[in-house]
């Protein structure tokens, strides 16, 4: 495992990873390391997620900052006319993970003034990557600790920002 400074507090746990998938996408430390805090989020804040009502978890990657956020979400239902469809409460508590190599990745790509093109490309790319490997990780923690009985609810899809 290779999180540091983790730190639970009482609406989030907070920790950083030295691995990414960048160079190796079969990189099982990263895998594990989403899976540890998973599941000490989930051990922690079971509670919390079962006195609030919401309807998924939302994931956030933003790959510029290497911040990979997991969070419960509510639609609401009483929207006026004017907002969009997706409009959703994002709710506490949240998990928060920041993978420090994606950071310098795209500082590298940034400081090399490669193009658009290749910079959207390398996002899109390494976003889905993070994304595969939380969904991965959420089965392999499913499998193995049953989230369904921690949560008391179905894990609906989760929209992915």
């Amino acid at each position: 495992m290779t999180l540091k400074g983790l730190d639970i507090q009482e609406d989030c746990i907070k920790a950083i990873s030295n691995e990414s998938l960048i160079f190796d996408i079969k990189n099982k430390e990263f895998l594990e390391d989403i899976e540890n805090l998973l599941l000490q989020y989930f051990q922690n804040f079971s509670n919390d997620l079962n006195g609030i009502e919401f309807d998924n978890f939302s994931v956030e990657f933003w790959f510029d900052a290497g911040q990979l956020i997991i969070y419960p979400e509510k639609d609401l239902l009483d929207r006026k006319p004017f907002e969009s469809e997706y409009d959703l409460d994002r709710l506490d508590p949240y998990f928060y993970l920041v993978c420090e190599e994606y950071r310098i990745y795209f500082d590298d790509l940034i400081s090399r003034k490669v193009s658009d093109q290749v910079s959207e490309k390398e996002a899109i790319s390494k976003t889905n990557d993070v994304i595969d490997c939380v969904s991965k990780a959420i089965k392999n923690i499913n499998d193995e600790n049953n989230l369904l009985k921690m949560c008391k609810r179905p894990l609906n899809p989760i929209p992915i920002f």
